[in-house]
């Protein structure tokens, strides 16, 4: 017997200005209010403790955003 796929649950959106970093454990010398932001183009991971084994990590949305046409928005913190 076979189901339907259920669409997820509905989430509220995020405001802009909401820290990305909010609910990660911070390193010693990162500071919660100079990480970026959901609104940001540039998301710079490095702060957050992620994994002991990895790289730092950086998410960079205005190259996909030119991929698709879509022009990029300003960093509310240094790119």
């Amino acid at each position: 017997m076979t189901h339907a796929a259920q669409a997820p649950a509905h989430r509220a959106a995020v405001p802009e200005d909401a820290l990305v970093l909010a609910t990660r454990p911070l390193r010693a010398e990162a500071r919660l209010e100079e990480t970026y932001r959901y609104g940001d183009d540039l998301w710079t991971l490095t702060p957050a403790w992620l994994r002991a084994d990895r790289k730092p990590h950086r998410l960079d949305f205005a190259q996909a955003r030119m991929l698709t046409g879509t022009p990029p928005s300003s960093c509310s913190t240094p790119c």
